[in-house]
């Protein structure tokens, strides 16, 4: 039996195989032989890793629970503590504390459940919650749970340890405090899985055992539980078939594998390497085949047998961060003409890897033009005026904030950005009128309340020069022409 999946269908992870595993219920487990092993072998003939203790991280929870048990959840809402009644004799304050998570393999924070040293005459139940971005490169029934013992080596359970694939959780029973973690027995990992056009990243089959846990050949061992070893390379003879979206090595559009067979040497990892171009925010799915029987347990059995093992992983692809030089021109309307008062322009920076692309574009720089004042007098009601040119110029640009979309029909990414003008000047003016002797007025010694602030909405990014309409907001006479130009 393989895993089979479907091209155009990779990122609803069920088919094939992970259609039989990945939409199983199964009930809790009710054994309890899990958590009196010390250290022993891992089935691996590797030794235990030995890792520093976890530094908090989060915040502690606290509650008290007594002789008729109670439920205690961590802050962040990714483990659940059920003590059943009976389990304690007289009222204890429970302590769940995230920390950093030590554990080879492990995903997510560890957990110290305190007070250490807390025995239960009942076992407790023990939750963990897990995401699809979590197991990236991995599969649910390669979860592990797993303790810190006295030694700062860790005691794993992925046997025993219950999978539940519809509420995403893995759970097992315990009868002491420690701390507990959860993580991935075999995985493909990457060093990077966000990358920009023309990057590339390396890619390992690696696995932290404990093997007797996922069989992986005649040998494993048959104990309950293991030590953890530090992650160490699955047997590159038996991995093949590295490929991209479905695609033997890849190809140009979405991105080329270079792996270690191709130099004569195992295939245990890989280079991928990214397109060239990329036009918008896309994701790729690598692939490679494990060759070796392997063996997923769930509740202390045997759930499924494999001859062989395919791994996915999921890498985002985005643009090359994008930079364009935005010229902004302002020009001040009169019944005799319009005369152009101020340039300033703005270097705006694109970044797509943002998870929140509100974030996505960021002012790097704002160059302020020396004023222009093109024509600079001008007639109104018989008098003549003459602008006159100062350090600080009428156009200043306080802020820009913009977010990028994407238009789902034509593909193309837009930005909407909005202008904010809360520094806008006024200069003074030399003003002859008729039967009245010359006055100077001079600049104001203040500047303006942001009155022309406005908008720009829905312009196409591409590498090309463009002019971009804008939506203004009470601009009175004043009018801006804005033209946007790429930078390499």
């Amino acid at each position: 039996m393989y895993l089979n999946y479907f091209p155009g269908k990779l990122l609803n992870l069920c088919a094939g195989l992970l259609l039989c595993i990945g939409c199983v219920k199964t009930n809790p487990p009710t054994n309890n032989n899990n958590n009196n092993a010390g250290s022993g072998s891992n089935g691996s003939n590797l030794p235990p890793a030995v890792t520093p203790i976890g530094t908090p991280v989060g915040t502690a929870v606290t509650q008290t629970i007594g002789p008729s048990g109670g439920l205690i959840i961590s802050d962040d809402g990714n483990v659940f503590l059920t003590i059943p009644a009976g389990a304690l004799s007289a009222n204890t304050d429970i302590t769940i504390q995230p920390v950093t998570n030590e554990t080879p393999g492990g995903i997510g924070n560890s957990y110290h459940l305190m007070p250490d040293g807390t025995k239960f005459s009942k076992p407790a139940g023990l939750t963990f919650m897990y995401t699809d971005e979590e197991l990236n490169g991995s599969h649910p029934y390669l979860l592990f749970i797993a303790y810190q013992d006295n030694l700062n080596e860790w005691i794993a359970d992925l046997k025993d340890r219950w999978v539940d694939t519809l509420s995403k959780t893995v759970s097992m029973e315990i009868n002491h405090f420690s701390i507990w973690s959860r993580g991935e027995s075999m995985s493909l990992e990457a060093d990077k899985e966000k990358l920009y056009a023309g990057e590339n990243t390396e890619l390992r089959l690696v696995m932290t055992g404990p093997g007797q846990l996922v069989s992986t050949g005649p040998d494993a061992s048959d104990d309950e539980l293991s030590t953890l070893s530090s992650k160490t390379p699955l047997d590159g003879k038996k991995v093949k078939n590295w490929k991209v979206n479905d695609v033997p090595g890849g190809n140009d559009h979405d991105g080329l594998i270079n792996d270690e067979t191709l130099l004569g040497k195992t295939a245990d990892k890989a280079v991928y390497n990214a397109p060239r171009s990329v036009d918008r925010n896309r994701t790729v799915v690598v692939s490679v085949e494990y060759n070796d029987p392997v063996t997923l347990w769930n509740k202390g059995k045997p759930s499924i047998q494999l001859s062989k093992f395919i791994f996915l992983k999921e890498l985002q692809l985005f643009p090359k961060p994008l930079k364009y030089a935005l010229e902004i021109t302002f020009y001040q309307t009169f019944p005799d003409k319009t005369i152009l008062m101020d340039t300033t322009e703005v270097e705006l920076g694109v970044d797509l890897t943002l998870n929140n692309l509100e974030n996505a574009v960021t002012v790097t720089s704002v160059a302020e033009h020396a004023p222009a004042l093109e024509n600079a007098s001008h007639d109104q009601g018989g008098c003549s005026f003459s602008w006159i040119k100062d350090d600080i110029g009428m156009l200043n640009i306080d802020r820009i904030e913009g977010f990028v979309s994407f238009n789902i029909q034509s593909g193309d990414m837009q930005l909407d950005i909005s202008i904010y003008e809360s520094n806008m000047h006024n200069v003074g003016s030399n003003t002859t009128c008729p039967n009245a002797p010359p006055t100077n007025i001079p600049p104001p010694l203040y500047k303006g309340d942001g009155k022309y602030n406005f908008a720009v909405d829905g312009f196409v990014l591409n590498d090309q020069e463009q002019d971009l309409p804008y939506a203004p907001n009470d601009l009175a006479g004043a009018e801006f022409k804005l033209h946007l130009k790429p930078l390499k």
